[in-house]
């Protein structure tokens, strides 16, 4: 009776053995396509990534394209703000007097204005005996100094 034992251990034992080598290879086998899997997710999120920082360059260079085009619109406003050309026959009494009396010997040759709220400023382009001369004055007769308001005009 003591080998019949002995078998039954045997073939009891061989059984454990064959499930356990069964449950092993599923394991390994889950183990395997798990591996897979993450190397997978790894390799999207690396895709992702660079797509995303693509994405963040190209958007980055759009965002200075506009800044530029504002830059240049803005330069463009600027230029507008500036003096516009007036004709020297509409430059009014005030202005005419007080050349006729600081610069008698004086012929204006060009003439702008620029309007800074209710202050026009006018800027004169002198002929002083063959030498050119810019000067500024306000609507008033009022000779402006440039230096002082660079900001203001």
């Amino acid at each position: 009776m003591q080998v019949s034992v002995s078998c039954l251990k045997y073939s009891y034992m061989s059984e454990i053995n064959e499930i356990g080598i069964i449950i092993l290879i599923y394991k390994i086998r889950n183990l395997i396509k798990l591996k897979r899997s993450i190397k997978t997710i790894i390799m999207k999120r690396i895709a992702l990534s660079i797509m995303t920082m693509g994405a963040m360059f190209f958007a980055t260079q759009m965002h200075a394209q506009e800044e530029e085009i504002a830059s240049a619109e803005t330069t463009a406003e600027m230029v507008q703000e500036e003096f516009a050309s007036v004709d020297v026959q509409e430059l009014p009494e005030a202005v005419k007097d007080a050349l006729s009396t600081d610069h008698a010997n004086a012929t204006v040759t060009e003439a702008w204005i620029k309007t800074m709220g209710e202050t026009q400023v006018y800027k004169l382009k002198l002929d002083v005996e063959g030498e050119t001369k810019k000067v500024y004055i306000d609507q008033d007769g009022s000779w402006v100094d440039m230096k002082d308001h660079s900001g203001s005009y």
